[in-house]
């Protein structure tokens, strides 16, 4: 055979009709497929998106697990706020005098309710 049917791929001779269908073939799914379609030809492909979805969820379980402490956080707050506020008032027995009571206990509850 003669060279005007002959490619070079990375320095390496191919003759038409040697692998020449093979490498359209899969020039053609790398070009047309989506990241699933090409891992399922490619074990490295499929290591790799391995590697990314655990790193996620890695990150996902870290996020719950700061939102938790910070939750838990903002409700010890509130009943400090609460016991404050509480401990206040009943020092201060002239706002019970002047009909603030009323208005004190449901700011209190107000704050317990928000820490639960």
């Amino acid at each position: 055979m003669s060279d005007d049917y002959a490619i070079y791929v990375g320095g390496v001779r191919y003759v038409k009709g040697d692998r020449i269908e093979e490498l359209e073939a899969e020039n053609h799914l790398l070009k047309t497929s989506g990241i699933i379609e090409v891992a399922a030809h490619n074990n490295r492909v499929t290591e790799y998106m391995f590697h990314w979805e655990g790193r996620a969820l890695d990150a996902e379980a870290k996020l719950a697990q700061q939102d938790d402490l910070v939750q838990a956080a903002v409700a010890a707050a509130l009943r400090e706020a609460a016991d404050a506020v509480e401990d206040y008032c009943s020092d201060a027995p002239d706002l019970a005098g002047h009909g603030h009571s009323g208005a004190i206990r449901d700011v209190i509850t107000a704050i317990r309710k928000g820490g639960e």
